[in-house]
């Protein structure tokens, strides 16, 4: 009886100190960057880890911050909108970049709600694009609601201090401590978050120089969205989300806590190249792009007047969106507004925020860039939208061509 007690004692002290030391370990490397107390070169200085586990950083990092200012979105946000603007109001250390990559808007809507619950957030903008409202863009695995703030959640502290033991003791964390570790050598390759929750652009640029030009990495990028960025699986579009629920109650619901809770809303249509817009016309899908459009104006028009929540399109044919390609196998050239089609610099989502605060006076080449839609105009602009491709057609009608063939060519090995 005695041996049975002993053995019993030894197995519960071995497995409290590996438990305890698992947990220390983690916790010093710190590899979703959660206590932030910790960072050794060679060891933990950069947090590649973070990026690949997303939503759970952003989730921890709200739930720390409580932010006061914070932009929703995928990565077309964490990549294009930073918080250094002066125009988001308050002080730096009260803005925050909670943009997820590749997240549908399911998950913004429930980060949003998230920051609200807080009990700080005051001011928001939201960027929207069109693949996050997709019925079958599916919720991502590291997608974990009981990191979130409900409304009225009482046991909220409770549930995420128990969620942070739970992460701080578990396997997948303990590799991705060594992970962390390992990774420090060839942290210039990872793709990583900045300070305020944006994305740290220097891997884009090293994405240049290794795939041999910017030109290169656009095309990357649309091969990526024709394979299945825009129609996952290759099903139809669907605004019908699990159980027939629709994306775009997802959005309402983000609008009536907005308005309920005197939030200062700013809705933002993402402003995605030119070539990002041949690429949805030629998978078939501008005539649902355009529905989507006037979805946004009706669910903010029903939500009520005012100036607190605003619907801006910034996606669209213009100087701005246009900006010329470098030539395929130009490795030296830079654009000024763009990465890639899809995702644009911090330089072009500053001005954008600048414009729908309505912060100081707009350069002549931004003066005409973006438009705050309602049900009063939302017909004729798109109606410019098409007449502004048409003339864009006649002028660039070969890079229009090798959109369509990149398109047509994954079309045929999909």
């Amino acid at each position: 009886m005695r041996e049975g007690l002993r053995y019993l004692v030894a197995t519960v002290t071995v497995s409290l100190a590996v438990l305890c030391g698992t947990a220390a370990f983690n916790y010093i490397v710190d590899p979703y960057d959660i206590n932030q107390m910790f960072r050794w070169p060679g060891v933990n200085a950069t947090r590649p880890e973070a990026f690949t586990h997303a939503r759970m950083h952003k989730a921890l990092e709200l739930a720390g911050r409580r932010p006061a200012i914070a932009i929703f979105g995928s990565s077309r946000a964490a990549v294009g909108f930073s918080t250094d603007c002066d125009c988001l109001g308050g002080m730096r250390t009260q803005r925050y970049n909670a943009a997820v990559p590749a997240s549908n808007i399911f998950e913004c809507a429930r980060m949003f709600e998230d920051a609200v619950n807080l009990g700080n957030l005051r001011r928001a903008v939201i960027s929207l694009d069109f693949f996050q409202f997709n019925g079958n863009y599916t919720t991502k695995p590291d997608f974990d609601e009981d990191l979130l703030c409900r409304e009225d959640d009482r046991f909220y502290a409770l549930r995420m201090n128990l969620r942070k033991l739970r992460i701080y003791i578990a396997k997948d964390t303990l590799m991705s401590s060594l992970a962390t570790i390992s990774r420090q050598k060839r942290a210039f390759n990872d793709y990583l978050f900045a300070a305020d929750g944006s994305e740290d652009p220097r891997p884009l640029e090293r994405s240049i120089v290794r795939n041999g030009g910017q030109h290169a990495l656009f095309r990357l990028s649309e091969i990526g969205y024709a394979n299945g960025g825009y129609l996952p699986g290759g099903r139809p579009f669907t605004f019908n989300a699990r159980a027939g629920v629709s994306t775009m109650s997802y959005l309402a619901e983000m609008v009536r806590i907005a308005r309920q809770r005197s939030v200062d809303l700013r809705l933002v249509i993402a402003p995605t190249h030119v070539r990002d817009l041949e690429e949805i016309d030629a998978l078939g899908l501008w005539n649902e792009v355009e529905a989507w459009k006037r979805e946004l104006v009706t669910v903010v028009a029903e939500s009520g007047p005012g100036e607190q929540v605003q619907l801006w399109d910034f996606s669209e044919y213009s100087e701005i969106t246009e900006e010329k390609v470098p030539a395929l196998g130009d490795q030296s050239s830079r654009m000024r507004w763009y990465w890639e089609s899809s995702h644009f610099k911090k330089e072009l989502g500053s001005e954008i925020l600048r414009t729908v605060f309505g912060s100081g006076e707009k350069s002549e080449l931004m003066s005409g860039f973006g438009s705050r839609l309602d049900p009063i105009n939302i017909e004729a602009h798109l109606a410019q939208i098409r007449r502004n491709r048409e003339d864009y057609r006649r002028a660039n009608s070969r890079e229009v061509s090798e959109i369509r063939g990149i398109v047509d060519q994954c079309r045929t090995f999909r």
